[in-house]
């Protein structure tokens, strides 16, 4: 019975997908017992027998990551706990991530932090203090996204602030399957759907997906795309970036890549609703 959430957690992405058919169920069976039934049309019945061969996953939900693409109608199922243990270090960048997880130490983000030596070098063993942090630290680009929607509500004074700020959306389409966007928000008729990324090369599967989702349930809404890649001027990935951003400029996606105009985030993307934004 205590896996009941973990498995409707799980159950209820792979319908979202399109990958289980509706009526499938979680539901009691015994006092002790739950009972699972999958109306599969994928044929992944060898890959559920797989999944739920161990039922200490599905006693804490929260430790359950689902993640679905619904155009490519894939779900991928991480069970991460708060425990991390022997997380070996990669000697090019030794020292900054142990300066990291001392400076998250020392704030109690993390619990517990051990350093060891071994023959395949330093390893790192830790708790995090609580789900949300885990996830903030983890989660690609999480970090960024929580700093823009703080700077998106400090932004401009009572005449010029935004009306609405939502983090975290999922729009849905119609007939099933879903996509997440880190921030909409809204000043007078006009919205902006932004999407965050922090890596040093830009995808252009998110221009992609901007474009989409803005045709798709915008109205006069402009896409932004806010991608912190930390890249040097001159160098391969500035280079390959330049290309990624004009591709945005064609599908009509504004790219912030600027570190000045991220550090100020909330002005610029008021800049941008006020059409007062020029691209660098």
């Amino acid at each position: 019975m205590f896996c009941i959430r973990g498995l409707s957690k799980i159950l209820d992405e792979l319908i979202k997908a399109g990958i289980a058919e509706e009526g499938s169920v979680v539901c009691a069976h015994t006092s002790e017992l739950c009972r699972m039934v999958i109306y599969d049309r994928c044929g992944y019945k060898e890959k559920y027998d797989n999944l739920t061969k161990n039922v200490y996953w599905f006693q804490n939900a929260d430790f359950l990551e689902v993640d679905t693409n619904s155009q490519a109608g894939n779900v991928v199922i991480n069970f991460r706990d708060l425990m991390v243990m022997d997380w070996q270090l990669n000697p090019a960048c030794e020292k900054g991530l142990r300066e990291i997880a001392g400076y998250f130490h020392d704030k109690q983000y993390l619990i517990n932090l051990k350093e060891s030596e071994t023959s395949k070098g330093t390893m790192l063993s830790f708790v995090f203090a609580s789900m949300q942090i885990r996830q903030l630290l983890t989660r690609e680009g999480r970090i960024l996204e929580i700093y823009v929607y703080h700077k998106l509500r400090e932004a401009g004074n009572e005449d010029r602030k935004f009306n609405d700020i939502v983090s975290g959306c999922e729009l849905k389409w119609e007939g099933g399957g879903s996509n997440k966007i880190a921030c909409i928000v809204t000043k007078g008729f006009r919205s902006l759907f932004i999407e965050c990324q922090v890596r040093p090369v830009i995808e252009e599967a998110c221009y992609n997906k901007l474009a989409r989702l803005r045709d798709k349930f915008g109205i006069n809404t402009i896409a932004v795309l806010i991608a912190d890649t930390n890249e040097a001027a001159g160098s391969e990935t500035a280079v390959r970036n330049e290309q990624m951003r004009e591709e945005g400029l064609r599908q009509n996606v504004i790219t912030v890549y600027q570190r000045s105009e991220i550090t100020n985030i909330g002005e610029t993307l008021l800049k941008i609703s006020e059409d007062r934004y020029t691209m660098a």
